[in-house]
């Protein structure tokens, strides 16, 4: 059973909570299994079986595609009171899970079994609403991510990622090839010509942006296409 605290906060992050009928409102409360995890921990893993749909309360999970060869790149990242689409997928189909997700910060939540998420998703038009928007908003982002894959060069991907991380930026060279499919060697090279550019500044796990209309002016190509590759 939910601790009081635990049950305020999921109903903080997610208000739609709040519209359940009393049978449900009482079955989250009872069924619901509070969670925690440090930070890098891997919440699930690629194939595992899918048996639980996770409410976020408490910081980011980092959600990628995995190749044969254990390379990864980022799908999207999950904050409190956001939707799991691979977890709707999986709970739907029956499937096991296509992805891997992982704690990029201390994560809290609440778990609640997929008995509970189904019921829920055929009872509570509002809960079902919920869901379903929040997986057609997912479902167009990851749809621009495999345009952008598939059709903008690596380049273009890094200076649009720096620009979106922000100013300032704690990751190593390694992590960032990770979320953009790609391999630490490529991405230091082209962080090192961004550098030369007078775009970014590059420390020890650390990159400063520092000429955003410069890295924006790349991924429009209105600069020379002199960046290695």
């Amino acid at each position: 059973m939910l601790e009081v605290t635990a049950h305020d906060s999921l109903l903080d992050r997610y208000p739609v909570l709040r519209s359940l009928a009393p049978e449900f409102a009482d079955r989250l409360l009872s069924e619901g299994q509070a969670v925690s995890f440090p930070a890098g921990t891997v919440i699930i893993e690629l194939s595992s079986a899918c048996e639980a749909y996770l409410l976020l309360l408490e910081g980011v999970l980092r959600v990628t595609s995995v190749a044969d060869n254990n390379r990864e790149i980022l799908l999207y990242r999950l904050f409190p009171g956001d939707s799991c689409i691979a977890t709707t997928c999986c709970l739907i189909g029956g499937n096991d899970y296509p992805v891997r997700a992982a704690a990029d910060e201390a994560v809290r939540g609440v778990l609640i079994d997929k008995g509970l998420f189904s019921d829920l998703l055929r009872s509570s038009p509002e809960f079902s609403a919920f869901i379903f928007q929040s997986f057609a908003d997912r479902l167009t982002t990851i749809l621009q991510l495999l345009e952008e894959v598939a059709f903008r060069k690596l380049d273009r991907r890094l200076a649009k990622l720096l620009i979106e991380r922000g100013a300032e930026i704690e990751a190593t060279h390694e992590e960032i090839a990770k979320e953009l499919g790609s391999v630490r060697e490529i991405v230091s090279r082209l962080l090192k010509s961004f550098e030369d550019a007078g775009w970014v500044r590059l420390g020890r796990k650390y990159i400063e942006v520092i000429d955003v209309p410069g890295l924006r002016g790349f991924v429009r190509g209105v600069y020379s296409e002199s960046t290695p590759t």
